[in-house]
């Protein structure tokens, strides 16, 4: 059997060319599909991290603004009056600067949704003077917002569960001096929680303000358990500086991406968070459709081994079988192809050569024993004559000797020598 002189067939040959050029597109869509993935995840972060920057800007300037109509405030004539002479006010000059008092309060509660109350504590007057009226005077709630403005590192102070601005008068602290009066402006967390469901987009998002100092929290209907992992996995402790940034984080298996900013103003945070596989739902039917491609691309792959098998190995193989069928000597091999196309082609030429190289060989061979039988011819009419003179002088001889007993038997051998001479066919 004659050995094969390939190791690699044409049809691995063939596949593995097609393999490598569909290999490189495959790829390409995987590096397509993933920094699609990766944009759109740059890109949420980016509006995440430009949504709460926006919104904790806007609070800060709204404190701000409030802050200022505070400090204005401490110069309000009515106000000073009562608290250094009211004992010097008639009950008619304290009712009209009450009242002027109480307008503009009114007027400072009503220029922001974020301010529940506002109020004047003058402990000089006795009086804690509100927007909406004209309260007694308590000593104590006194003493508590000195102490909580006194104790206080950021604009907004905390009381509990409870936000305020508070400004004393005198504001300085380098003595021990108490404060005149106090303008103290209560916040309304719901207004805050309100701020923070608006930059809600989707019910499973969520937004978060978180104190440093009072560790007070204002979220937007999400479990504590989640903000205490958040806090955790991003900061810990009171931040040097103000930072803003987004950054993902698994928390419980699921991950999270996570936009927050830090404000030094409030000593707070205000964070934004949204589940990945939220945001990437809609992507989901990409990763079908990849599915699809993926199951499509091997079926490519094998629709076209079968065809290169049946329509190009196998014919191929034949032809080099039927080769190696010549070489062993069998020339009355014949091969048929079913379809027209150039197998068919090569197919009737292999035929025609086999035809013609039998007839060759048999020519040749015929013509080689003719050319065999002629100089046997020849060469036993050269020898003929000088058997025939050589057998009679050794008649002559051993008649000659009287040697009858070789004699008898050489004539006897003679005879049968031109017996079968004359048997022979002649040549032709």
């Amino acid at each position: 059997m004659a050995e094969r002189s390939w190791k690699v067939s044409l049809l691995s040959r063939l596949i593995i060319s097609f393999v490598i050029i569909i290999a490189p597109i495959y790829g390409l869509g995987i590096f397509m599909y993933n920094s699609g993935l990766e944009i759109l995840r740059n890109e949420l972060s980016n509006s995440m991290i430009s949504q709460v920057s926006y919104y904790l800007d806007n609070l800060e300037t709204e404190i701000r603004r409030i802050q200022k109509l505070q400090y204005e405030l401490l110069n309000d004539n009515d106000i000073n009056r009562m608290a250094t002479i009211s004992e010097t006010l008639t009950n008619i000059e304290i009712r009209d600067a009450v009242l002027r008092i109480r307008n503009r309060l009114f007027a400072i509660k009503n220029s922001s949704k974020y301010i529940k109350s506002t109020a004047v504590l003058i402990p000089g007057a006795q009086k804690e003077i509100t927007d909406s009226g004209v309260s007694e005077f308590s000593s104590e709630k006194f003493g508590e917002m000195k102490a909580i403005a006194r104790n206080a590192d950021a604009s907004i102070v905390y009381d509990g569960n409870s936000m305020y601005l508070i400004v004393p008068y005198p504001y300085s602290y380098t003595t021990e001096r108490d404060p005149i009066f106090l303008i103290v402006s209560e916040l309304s967390p719901e207004e805050f929680e309100m701020t923070l469901k608006a930059m809600k987009s989707k019910p499973d998002e969520g937004a978060a303000f978180y104190n440093f100092q009072s560790m007070n929290l204002i979220d937007a209907d999400v479990g504590v358990y989640l903000h205490e992992e958040i806090r955790r996995r991003i900061f810990s402790g009171i931040p040097a500086e103000t930072a803003e940034r987004a950054e993902i984080i698994s928390i419980s298996g699921t991950n999270y991406l996570v936009a927050y900013k830090i404000s030094g103003y409030f000593r707070s945070v205000l964070y934004k968070y949204i589940p990945e596989n939220t945001v990437f739902e809609p992507l989901n039917d990409f990763k079908g459709w990849f599915a699809v491609f993926t199951v499509l691309s091997l079926t490519v792959v094998v629709v076209y081994s079968t065809y290169l098998h049946k329509f190009i190995h196998k014919p191929l193989s034949r032809l080099a079988s039927s080769f190696a069928e010549v070489k062993r000597g069998n020339l009355d091999i014949h091969i048929e192809h079913d379809v027209d196309d150039e197998f068919r082609f090569i197919y009737r030429n292999f035929n025609s050569m086999v035809s013609d190289l039998k007839a060759l060989i048999e020519q040749t061979y015929t013509q080689k024993l003719l050319v065999e039988k002629a100089n046997m011819k020849q060469l036993q009419s050269q020898i003929n004559p000088h058997f025939l003179y050589n057998s009679f002088f050794i008649l002559n001889t051993m008649a000659r000797t009287e040697d009858y007993e070789n004699l008898e038997r050489f004539t006897e051998q003679l005879g049968k020598y031109f017996q079968f001479v004359t048997r022979s066919a002649p040549m032709r």
